[in-house]
């Protein structure tokens, strides 16, 4: 069986965004924020604003790994979610993802 990958977004009140990708369900990964501690700039702002306060979209659903991190590398850079006055995402890109230049 493949597993299927899901594209998300978070969007905080000040604006900032962090896009990511899971193969388990999205409510899981997330933990009500406790699944994102290991980052730290977005875990302060999911204290400071609260999870509920953050909004949480799914941007696309059922694709193929590559196809995820292609994806997801390239709303990062759409986003610019890497750079810290834009978002939480730690870099530009995952190695299988879109990298521009």
């Amino acid at each position: 069986m493949v597993k299927e990958y899901t594209v998300y977004k978070h969007l905080s009140p000040s604006g900032k965004v962090y896009i990511g990708i899971t193969s388990v369900n999205p409510l899981t990964r997330w933990s009500n924020g406790h699944g994102y501690k290991d980052n730290k700039r977005f875990w302060k702002d999911i204290i400071l604003y609260g999870w509920l306060n953050i909004r949480h979209e799914i941007l696309y659903d059922g694709l193929t790994e590559h196809e995820a991190r292609d994806t997801e590398a390239k709303l990062i850079c759409e986003y610019q979610s890497y750079k810290k006055k834009y978002g939480y995402n730690r870099d530009a890109g995952y190695i299988y993802g879109y990298i521009e230049k």
